[in-house]
Formats: structure tokens, C-alpha cells, sequence
């Protein structure tokens, strides 16, 4: 097949009517998981050295999944020949990936409950896992129900917490993956958590900017969102001062919403934001900040790359204004509760945006609604940021390339039949054009490769994300 028949294919694209405002976070035809076991706990990371992000899924009682990403937000399990468990029962509640032996790739450290043994697997590089828990970390069987994997002591490798309910844990890395139980001498003064076992979401962020880091610990109490911990020459003890308020619920997380450089704090699922006065102490400004209060946080990062912090909830995801204070674009389709999905957060596609796993950021996205089939008509949008004027171009070709273009991304187009489609000044968002597939037999299995460029008036100019489609 060469450029004229690709031509034919395109031959007369038109633009299509707009659609509707909906949620920046969709399912796509193109990007998506492999069926999920249980879901209990995602982590995300680079796992076979490929460049894309990759996921890790801690499923409880069932068994664990290594999902590997195609590059293009599309995961399918791997699981089989590159991670193998323990026989017996699994109870993996927690899950984290870090290099923890310093040879540059991203190891598993799992958290499990039910008085199971934690577990450490090492990467070879490329994805394939080896269960080196006996040699790595001391004899446990514990009921692990969080974990936090940071540098606690400074020395410039992961430190590993559990949560345990009574008492909880401390293992230092000795920089070559090799964890030493230090609690009796690095964890003082810490109470029983035994009664708040199944409701401990622990995170780590230098609260009171002093240069190490802290953990806040989510627990059942009523007049405080949670137990803090102040990390003094890598010792963690609780605070002398606590952070008041009810309502912590079961999610808690750290984010510098108002770009003051101290992480600020949602409690709550989202419910609650506390400002960080920058020594640790917090106050509750959810009423000055949001117009009606938010509930079922899913997750907060940057969503519209405008370099400020976002809250995504189940129905509508809050836009920070540059300063800490939000209002609302509501969306036309629910997204699925689950902070698990949240925390794991990241570029799976590979168009500079941050995605939610298995559901792309449209921010800048191509997205074809249908299956390119013969003698019928077919679409393929372009989408920019709403409410501005972008200027958006749309390519395609026969193949896929991969060249860097800088800090516009990845061009991931075959050079050879790079065509180009259109480039237009798109106010009403998305550019979608469409054509008529010819009823010719010979097309028949021919793949067809998109991708658009979007000049974005607020963050430049950057290439969108890239699909794959095959003529039936």
C-alpha cells in the first residue's frame, strides 16, 4: 500500500459538527485495562524499560497483575512468565514501585494483610520479577494494611513503612535493596493502630519544610483528620500538634494547590482542603476555596496543564485558578469511583497530559469513534482545550515511526506516507473529520495511523497522542 491509496482512503475529509461538552476522562476504542482482578491498591511506573508507563494491581485476596502498556494507554496483562507468586493465599493491600538495589529500574514492594509476609520482587530491567523476600527483608507476618516507601533518613535511597496496627514498622534500605527492621530505634512514641487496621491510608510529604519527610496517617478519630508524624534525623514520632478537624475519611492526600511550595492537604475524598501555613499547622479554607463543597475525590494533579493542582471528582472535575480557589466544570458522564485508579495517575499515552488509567486526558487527544469500514463513513477527532482558540493540525499515515520532535513530544508517524490532513483554527472543540472509506476490496486490512499537533494558547504548542486503526 503506498501514499496514493492512503490518499484514497482520505480523500475529501469534511469538518464535522462538534460535540458536546463531556468529562476530560473517557474510554477510548484505542487505550484501556485489561480486566481487572479485585483492584485493591495501582501503582505506575516504567516496569520493562520501554519507555511508557506501565501498572502494577494489588488485588487482595486474588491474584496480583502486572499490566504493560503499549505506548499508547492501551494495558494488557503480563502477569504470566514475568511475575510469579508465592503458593498459598494472597493478601496484597499495598503496593509500591521503587528501585530499591540503585540499577535504575523499578522493583515491587508489597504490603500484605491477613498476617501474610510482605513481599519484595526484584526487576531484571525488562519486566521479568523475582521474589528475593528472604533475603531482603527480616521475617514478618504481619497485618501490613498501608505502606509508604520514601527516603526517611536522607541517605539517598527508599526506606519502607508499614502500617501494621500494632506496632507498625520501619525497614531501612541499605542502598542495595536489603531492609533492616530499625522500628525499635526509628519509630517512637507511635500508639497501637490495631483498631483502625482497615482504614490506614498513609502518605509522605515534608509538612513542615524542615527537609525530610513526614507521614500522615489516616485513622478512625473524630477530632483529628489523622495521626501525623514529624520525621526528625529520619526518627518518626506523632506530632505535638495535630491536625484538628473531623471528616478524614478513608482517602487523604498531599497537593501544593495554591503554589506556595508546602503541600496542602484534601481530606475527606476530596471533601475538605487544608492550606498548609508553611510549618506543618493547617487550616480548613474548603468554604473560601470551592463555591459548593466537593465530594468523591478521585484524584488531583494538573489536568489542564495550566501549572496549577486540580481535584477530579465521580461528576466534576474542579479547576484550580492559579491561587488555590476552584470552580466547577461539571461533566456530562460520571467517571467511576475509585481513588486506587487516582494514585496511580500518569502519561500513559504519550501526549504530555496526565490520564487517569485506562481513561486518556482528552486535553489534546486523536479519537476515532468507530472502525474504519469499507464503503462507510468514518471519523477522526481532534481534541484541543475548550473554550480557546487552538490552532490544531491532523496527520496520518501508513505506518507507525517513532523520532523525538523536542519538547513537542514524540511524532509517532511513518515519515514516508506522512500525509496531512488539515490544520485549522479550532474554537469549537473537536476538529473532526470525516470521510467516505472507497468499497474497494484491496483496502481491506490496510492500518491507518493518526495523530494531530495542537498549539494551545496557555501551554504551547505539543503533539497529541497516537492511534492505530484497520480497515474491515
Amino acid at each position: 500500500m503506498n501514499r496514493c491509496a492512503l490518499l484514497l482512503l482520505l480523500s475529501t475529509p469534511q469538518l464535522a459538527t462538534p460535540l458536546l461538552a463531556q468529562t476530560p476522562f473517557r474510554t477510548t476504542r484505542h487505550a484501556g485495562l485489561a480486566q481487572i482482578l479485585v483492584g485493591d491498591k495501582f501503582a505506575s511506573g516504567d516496569l520493562d524499560g520501554d519507555g511508557d508507563i506501565d501498572l502494577f494491581v494489588a488485588n487482595d485476596n486474588s491474584p496480583n497483575q502486572l499490566l504493560l502498556n503499549d505506548g499508547h494507554g492501551r494495558f494488557t496483562d503480563a502477569t504470566a512468565g514475568r511475575f510469579v507468586m508465592q503458593p498459598g493465599n494472597n493478601a496484597s493491600h499495598s503496593v509500591d514501585l521503587a528501585d530499591i538495589d540503585g540499577d535504575g529500574d523499578l522493583d515491587i514492594l508489597i504490603g500484605n494483610d491477613d498476617n501474610l509476609s510482605n513481599r519484595v520482587y526484584q526487576n531484571n530491567g525488562a519486566a521479568v520479577f523475582t521474589d528475593v523476600t528472604a533475603t531482603a527483608l527480616p521475617a514478618n507476618l504481619q497485618f501490613t494494611m498501608g505502606q509508604v516507601v520514601a527516603d526517611f533518613d536522607g541517605d539517598g535511597d527508599v526506606d519502607w513503612f508499614t502500617i501494621d496496627g500494632a506496632p507498625c514498622h520501619y525497614y531501612e534500605n541499605n542502598g542495595a535493596g536489603v531492609f533492616t527492621d530499625v522500628s525499635a530505634t526509628r519509630i517512637v512514641g507511635l500508639p497501637s493502630l490495631s483498631t483502625d487496621r482497615y482504614a490506614v491510608t498513609p502518605f509522605a510529604a515534608d509538612i513542615d519544610m524542615d527537609g525530610d519527610l513526614d507521614v500522615l496517617i489516616q485513622t478512625s478519630t473524630t477530632t483529628t483528620i489523622g495521626l501525623l508524624l514529624l520525621n526528625q534525623g529520619g526518627t518518626l514520632s506523632p506530632s505535638p500538634t495535630q491536625i484538628a478537624g473531623s471528616g478524614g475519611g478513608s482517602v487523604l492526600w498531599f497537593a501544593d494547590v495554591d503554589r506556595d511550595g508546602d503541600p496542602d492537604l484534601f481530606a475527606g475524598a476530596g471533601r475538605k482542603l487544608l492550606q498548609n501555613q508553611g510549618n506543618g499547622t493547617f487550616v480548613d479554607v474548603t468554604a473560601t476555596a470551592f463555591p459548593t463543597q466537593p465530594f468523591n475525590g478521585i484524584a488531583s494533579f494538573d489536568v489542564d496543564n495550566d501549572g496549577d493542582i486540580d481535584l477530579i471528582t465521580t461528576t466534576t472535575l474542579w479547576l484550580n485558578q492559579g491561587n488555590g480557589t476552584f470552580v466547577a466544570q461539571t461533566a456530562a458522564q460520571s467517571l467511576p469511583w475509585g481513588y486506587n485508579l487516582g494514585v496511580a495517575s500518569a502519561d500513559f499515552d504519550g501526549d504530555g497530559d496526565i490520564d487517569l488509567p485506562g481513561l486518556p486526558n482528552f486535553l489534546r487527544q486523536a479519537y476515532a469513534p468507530t472502525v474504519p469500514t469499507r464503503g462507510n463513513s468514518y471519523s477522526v477527532q481532534f481534541h484541543a482545550r475548550p473554550g480557546v482558540t487552538s490552532t490544531v493540525g491532523a496527520f496520518a499515515s501508513l505506518g507507525y515511526g517513532t523520532f523525538a520532535a523536542g519538547p513537542f513530544g514524540t511524532m509517532r508517524l511513518d515519515p514516508a506516507s506522512l500525509v496531512t490532513l488539515a490544520i485549522q483554527n479550532v474554537t469549537t472543540n473537536p476538529m473532526t473529520l470525516s470521510w467516505t472509506i472507497p468499497n474497494v476490496p484491496a483496502l481491506a486490512g490496510t492500518a491507518l495511523h493518526y495523530q494531530g499537533f495542537v498549539i494551545d494558547p496557555l501551554d504551547g504548542p505539543a503533539l497529541t497522542n497516537t492511534i492505530r486503526d484497520t480497515v474491515q
